[in-house]
C-alpha cells in the first residue's frame, strides 16, 4: 500500500504543477487587464524587478552603472510584474508541494525509526528476562550442588 502511495503522490504533485501553469496565465492576462492589480500589484513589483536586474548585471559585467535606474514604461513594468507574479505563483505551488513531500518522506522515517525504538526496547526486555532465567539457573545449580556435597559428605 505504501508502495504505491508514492507515485500517486508524484503524481498529484506534478497534476497540480501543471494545472497551476494555466492558472498563473489567466491571472496574469486578468492582472494586466484590471486597474488595481496593474497599479498595486503589478507595477511596482515589476519595476522593482527592473531596477534589481539592472544594478545586478551592472556589477557582474565589472560597470558603475548609472546612479538611478531608468524606470520603465508603464505597460512593461505590468508586463514584467504580471511575468513575476505568475512565476511566483508557479514556484510558490512547486515549493509548497516540495515541503509536503518532505514532510511525508520524515513523517514515514519517523515512524520506521519508531518501529526501530520498539523493537530494540523489546530485544533488551528479553535480554534482561533471560538473564534473570540464567541467574535463577545458576541459584539452583549451586543449591543442587550444595545439596550433592552435603550428601556425599
Amino acid at each position: 500500500m505504501v508502495v504505491g502511495a508514492f507515485p500517486l503522490f508524484k503524481l498529484a504533485s506534478l497534476a497540480v504543477k501543471q494545472i497551476s501553469k494555466p492558472i498563473a496565465n489567466s491571472l496574469k492576462t486578468t492582472a494586466k487587464q484590471s486597474d488595481f492589480f496593474r497599479k498595486y500589484v503589478c507595477i511596482w513589483p515589476g519595476q522593482g524587478y527592473h531596477w534589481l536586474e539592472t544594478k545586478v548585471k551592472m556589477k557582474l559585467m565589472g560597470l558603475a552603472g548609472p546612479e538611478k535606474v531608468p524606470l520603465l514604461s508603464e505597460q512593461k513594468a505590468v508586463d514584467v510584474g504580471a511575468e513575476l507574479l505568475g512565476e511566483s505563483l508557479v514556484f510558490g505551488v512547486a515549493a509548497a508541494l516540495l515541503f509536503l513531500e518532505y514532510r511525508r518522506g520524515q513523517k514515514k522515517e519517523e515512524a520506521k525509526e519508531q518501529k526501530q525504538n520498539e523493537k530494540l526496547f523489546e530485544l533488551h526486555s528479553q535480554v534482561k528476562e533471560l538473564e534473570l532465567l540464567v541467574e535463577t539457573n545458576a541459584a539452583q545449580v549451586r543449591e543442587l550442588t550444595r545439596l550433592v556435597h552435603s550428601k556425599d559428605s
